[in-house]
């Protein structure tokens, strides 16, 4: 009976085409939003996860503590949060030589340069310390790290990226080669393994110099940032701790005066970053929502013409044995078809349209299981809402008088 139901359904959907593929269209729109919102935030959720698993669940930063000066109802001003200063930094990571380093980012508008190849200006300059490597998830593929002899002399050499080594150099020749960087030469003593690209930013990109080198480009304006990780996740809060009370000695703060830097744990901001993205996903689900909703009305309209126009073969169905019920599951299994119909269309357009924007910020297929289930139940629901009337309102009419309808 339900093959026969869907048969019926599906020639009555043939006979009027063009307001079925409107509803449907309408369905599919509403699914296709949510599917395609929550594919992309799905992609992005991965790619903040990867970029930030990378780093590891067991590192923290010590950062500036952004803060203008603010002015008070008295009319005086705050005192202006002072920057984390490059022997502030060395301190506290002198103090935890084994598992901390000083970093800053120097540029991220840099083209680097060797005989005839050259880079996009768009290469990541990083002025680091011998112990960056350990503290942010990269290894050296080739060649070798920086001693401490050319972090403390400021030596003019560099560690790049995998990116920045296929485009300057042809074969796997580039250690102890020079590469020019702002009009200097800098030779290459390594280059590191292939990390990816993730959430707009390609960590193959860039080049690693020592600090002090990096302090002569820009000096009076780098923002120094401290990496730290500990031996494991378990004891990550307590090195938080003890470092934060290092490093409140050092910035020279007293007992009632609150930190005037910040700690960043990249597990807690990876959360934040998802958390934060979140609305979009309530918001344009609720959008979605809104769109099936009037697509349920203009359904159940339809269902009423449906049942208005074929009057006369509801009461010649009676009239050969066709009972209350059979009518009413034709009439719903029509109204749930054209809903599972928009919502495959819309869930396959919402996936295709999730992946596109997953390509755009270098993330992976994403088939988002659970939302594709969810969706055929929604559109399941949907049919029945919009058509239990209109299946009810046709098992209830005389045979009689249904036979006479004109």
């Amino acid at each position: 009976m339900l093959f026969e139901n869907i048969k019926i359904a599906y020639d009555s959907l043939k006979k009027n085409f063009l307001r079925s593929i409107l509803t449907v269209t309408i369905i599919s729109i509403g699914i296709m939003a949510i599917m395609g919102i929550i594919t992309s935030i799905e992609s992005i959720e991965k790619s903040i996860e990867s970029n930030f698993i990378s780093m590891g669940s067991n590192t923290f930063k010590i950062k500036d503590k952004n803060q203008k000066k603010l002015a008070s109802v008295s009319g005086k001003s705050k005192m202006r949060v002072e920057k984390i200063n490059y022997h502030q930094a060395l301190e506290i990571a002198e103090k935890y030589s084994r598992v901390a380093s000083v970093s800053s980012i120097l540029s991220r508008t840099f083209k680097i340069r060797r005989d005839k190849f050259e880079t996009n200006p768009n290469v990541t300059l990083i002025g680091t310390d011998y112990n960056y490597i350990n503290t942010s998830g990269y290894f050296v593929n080739n060649g070798r790290n920086f001693s401490k002899n050319e972090i403390q002399a400021g030596s003019n050499v560099v560690l790049i990226g995998n990116f920045v080594r296929e485009k300057l150099f042809d074969d796997n020749y580039e250690i102890n080669q020079k590469i020019s960087i702002a009009g200097s030469k800098f030779k290459v003593i390594g280059s590191l393994k292939e990390k990816g690209a993730g959430f707009g930013f390609n960590s193959d990109n860039i080049i690693l110099m020592p600090i002090d080198i990096g302090r002569k480009f820009i000096a009076n304006r780098m923002n120094y940032e401290i990496n730290i990780i500990s031996k494991n996740a378990d004891s990550l809060d307590y090195m938080i701790g003890e470092v934060i009370s290092d490093f409140r000695k050092i910035r020279k703060l007293k007992p009632k005066e609150s930190n005037n830097f910040k700690i960043v744990k990249s597990d807690n901001l990876a959360s934040r970053l998802i958390q934060n993205i979140q609305f979009i996903t309530f918001s344009t689900t609720l959008i979605g929502l809104m769109t099936l909703f009037g697509a349920s009305i203009g359904l159940t309209n339809i269902m009423l013409v449906s049942v208005s126009e074929r009057t006369r073969e509801i009461g010649l169905r009676k009239s050969i044995g066709a009972n209350s019920k059979t009518i009413r599951n034709q009439f719903l299994t029509e109204s749930i078809l054209i809903c599972q119909i928009g919502g495959a269309i819309g869930i396959l357009m919402g996936i295709a349209i999730g992946n596109v924007v997953s390509i755009l910020i270098d993330g992976v297929f994403i088939f988002p299981t659970f939302w594709t289930i969810v969706s055929v139940f929604i559109c399941f629901f949907v049919g029945i809402i919009s058509g239990i009337y209109p299946a009810l309102k046709a098992s209830k009419l005389s045979p009689v008088e249904a036979l006479r309808y004109n």
